[in-house]
């Protein structure tokens, strides 16, 4: 498990800017999150060692949606309406994007987007697997501010003749966690996309080119 713990940090690293001991942590964290399918609030406690820095660990992975607080009480689809109780049973789980991109990297150290995508998508037999990487990489170039419309993404796939398979696309994109649907202020938002809902994109998906925006 050190070496896994060790290789995830190697990883992270390249686009995360914190403290070697922060990252240590952070990847502590994320590994049992990976390991557990879940990690509660009183878990991070424990991994971080007091209460000020479990948050600040909370945070920041909630900040490059690597982790996400799940409420039942209050299910949402849209990590922006996610509630933080900070609290010990509260619980906070990977998009599966993440969980793949976290399963390669505790093997080798790299944080390989294009294969975490392929393997997701070869997981759910979808027959395009082989150029979803082009696609999530378009819409990431496409993204300004970290968003994308919905007109946007039929656009990247129909470069793909992929036009007609754009709900399913959306759907299976939400589903991998690449993107999410802002619900706040919807009515100004789908104003900003020309009256298509708007996605808020995985900012860890592609970490340096979303961060060069």
């Amino acid at each position: 498990m050190q070496t896994q713990i060790e290789n995830l940090s190697q990883a992270l690293s390249k686009f995360l800017k914190i403290k070697d001991g922060e990252l240590y942590l952070l990847s502590k964290v994320l590994n049992t999150a990976f390991l557990k399918e879940r990690i509660t609030y009183r878990e991070v406690e424990n991994i971080a060692g007091d209460k000020d820095k479990a948050e600040d660990i909370v945070l920041l992975a909630f900040q490059w949606r690597l982790l996400i607080p799940v409420n039942p009480l209050k299910p949402t689809l849209s990590w922006e309406d996610a509630c933080f109780l900070l609290m010990e049973e509260e619980f906070y789980v990977m998009p599966n994007i993440i969980r793949s991109l976290v399963k390669i990297a505790s093997k080798n150290g790299i944080w390989d987007t294009e294969k975490a995508i392929q393997d997701l998508f070869k997981e759910i037999k979808d027959e395009n697997w082989e150029i979803m990487p082009q696609i999530v990489k378009d819409i990431v170039n496409n993204a300004k501010g970290g968003n994308i419309s919905a007109n946007q993404i039929k656009e990247i796939l129909a470069r793909f003749s992929l036009k007609e398979k754009t709900n399913y696309y959306i759907l299976i994109l939400k589903g991998c966690g690449i993107i999410s649907p802002h619900i706040r202020g919807v009515r100004e938002v789908m104003k900003v996309g020309g009256g298509s809902p708007i996605y808020e994109v995985n900012p860890s998906v592609y970490p340096k080119k979303l961060s060069e925006k």
